[in-house]
């Protein structure tokens, strides 16, 4: 009953008053600084997954999605947060939608200053597997890079995702899943799967490893040539309000 009423406030344009966001920062390995955060959904009553599923049932994810990254995008216009890359997630039925190119649009024209530092995070849905090949995915992604907005492909390895998807998306960012990083340090199976996407032949994306949990792994990743981590050792995901 709770899902269906959050749901059916974002079908009555109230999602501003149901949802809130965290961040949680990204460091980059070289440095040892920040260089971004990935906004994460908070709500009021179910959790952020449940949610999308019961939109998804009610045909309503789409209008959930883009009215999320809206929400996102205006408080952090609101907070002043224009100096750093945000990671946002999107479901590719969301891009794929014939409705997504006037929603670019219309936030590229209400947040021009921004534009530059927002990446795109492609969550990893099952259910989305054959819009990845879709013709309207592809054209709107294309659309998204010439506006300036930047792609990463996260949980990469364990979802729909795979090599022909990183070579159709051209992404500038791959997020690795936390299942690589848990003991890394103990495992010379993840070592030599992580050391063989960051020697990857040509290669024109950064790689970002999710779930570091202690400085052995973050340690290891840094060695193994990872471009930026991500985890509980680093930071836990806090209220967006206190960046």
């Amino acid at each position: 009953m709770r899902l269906n009423q959050e749901v059916k406030s974002v079908k009555g344009d109230q999602i501003s008053h149901s949802m809130d966001f965290h961040v949680q920062p990204i460091i980059c390995c070289l440095t040892d600084t920040t260089f971004g955060y990935e906004i994460l959904l908070r709500t009021n009553e179910s959790s952020p997954l449940n949610l999308f599923q019961a939109a998804r049932e009610q045909n309503y994810l789409y209008q959930l999605d883009s009215s999320a990254i809206d929400c996102a995008l205006s408080k952090l216009n609101e907070l002043g947060i224009l100096w750093t890359n945000i990671f946002i997630n999107v479901f590719p039925s969301t891009i794929a939608n014939p409705q997504f190119k006037y929603f670019i649009n219309q936030i590229s024209n209400k947040y021009p200053d921004i534009i530059k530092n927002i990446i795109f995070e492609l969550n990893e849905d099952i259910q989305d597997e054959e819009v990845w090949d879709s013709f309207a995915f592809k054209m709107h992604i294309n659309a998204l890079k010439k506006k300036g907005f930047k792609i990463a492909i996260d949980d990469f390895g364990t979802g729909a995702a795979n090599i022909n998807t990183v070579y159709n998306v051209n992404p500038h960012y791959i997020k690795l899943d936390k299942s690589y990083s848990r003991n890394l340090y103990t495992s010379k199976e993840k070592q030599r799967v992580i050391s063989m996407i960051t020697k990857f032949k040509n290669r024109k994306f950064s790689i970002v490893l999710e779930g570091i949990e202690n400085h052995q792994d973050l340690k290891l990743a840094k060695q193994l040539g990872v471009d930026y981590c991500q985890g509980y050792f680093i930071s836990r995901p806090f209220d967006m309000n206190r960046l």
